[in-house]
């Protein structure tokens, strides 16, 4: 990786947690590899091992300012300014892993399997096509470059459109949970319809909510039952949440540690879930969105119904 991919990260970093150490006095840095240097516990010698040292001191010193609800309670413009760095560091945090993340393993298709995804009716290879139910705003997003890289552009793309509607707040979306979308989507060559994805803690999310995280998102797809999606949900993905809410008309996916399924069977606001932790149906090596962030050309060039 250049130094040159590096110093946007590194300015957002250095300048974020600078920010958020003495918030009334903080400047914007220069963002170099050399200022770099200064933040790491250990010397480094190159922009990538810079950038990991860099990622695990940041990580340990961190604090959301929304862990603290009396905080968020008390409001006022400091504690917006914290939230805003802290966001900063977040997004900086989440694009710097991906670009430190390995390759996928390659795994070369024939001529005819590209030529089969890339004459999609509806979404192409790489692509992530989005639809936000509540705003109607509509994205058509390159997730994957050619060789299967996710971008930091696609990432912002999606984060900007799964944000907060009610306060209007964008948190960098979990890579994971982008990428399981984009199964999803490639999978049924189809756009997703938005219902909500991030939500501010505390203000529209509850404390553990994955929305909270940026790790979650509600949806639907048009023509496909919900009892579909979560079938092929939980039948491709290890460690993920699935929730089916057939009186709201969407399916609920997110990331998370260990698999856990449900049903919202209420007909009223107050939801009443029946729900039940499970063993993965797919291991975890099976799941190619456990490896990383980045996909091959298997997935990349994924003909309609590829997956089981």
């Amino acid at each position: 990786m250049s130094r040159a991919l590096v110093q946007p990260l590194a300015t957002l970093l250095l300048f974020a947690m600078t920010f958020l150490a003495h918030p009334v006095a903080a400047a914007p840095l220069s963002g170099n590899i050399d200022d770099l240097l200064a933040l790491t516990p250990v010397p480094c010698g190159d922009a990538v091992s810079c950038l990991h040292a860099a990622l695990d001191r940041s990580s340990t010193g961190i604090t959301n300012p929304e862990d603290s609800l009396p905080a968020m309670r008390s409001g006022g413009p400091r504690t917006d300014a914290l939230t805003g760095a802290w966001l900063i560091v977040d997004e900086a945090l989440n694009l710097a892993r991906l670009e430190v993340a390995p390759e996928a393993d390659a795994r070369p298709v024939s001529i005819q399997r590209r030529l089969a995804a890339e004459n999609r009716t509806q979404v192409k290879p790489g692509e992530l096509r989005l639809y936000s139910v509540n705003t109607r705003e509509r994205a058509r997003i390159q997730l994957y470059d050619r060789s299967g890289r996710m971008t930091q552009e696609g990432v912002r793309q999606a984060s900007h459109l799964l944000r907060d509607q009610r306060n209007r707040s964008t948190r960098s979306i979990d890579t994971r949970l982008l990428a399981m979308l984009y199964i999803v989507g490639q999978h049924f060559d189809a756009e997703l319809r938005v219902v909500s994805g991030y939500r501010t803690r505390f203000l529209n999310a509850s404390e553990g909510s994955r929305h909270g995280q940026g790790r979650a998102c509600d949806f639907n797809l048009v023509g496909v039952s919900l009892q579909e999606i979560t079938a092929f949900a939980e039948a491709n993905f290890a460690r993920v949440g699935v929730g089916v809410y057939p009186h709201s008309g969407f399916v609920h996916l997110d990331a998370r540690d260990s698999t856990y399924l449900w049903v919202d069977v209420a007909k009223s606001k107050k939801s009443k879930y029946r729900a039940r932790p499970v063993r993965d149906r797919v291991s975890i090596s099976k799941d190619p969105t456990m490896r990383g962030p980045h996909i091959n050309e298997e997935l990349l060039y994924q003909p309609v119904g590829a997956a089981d």
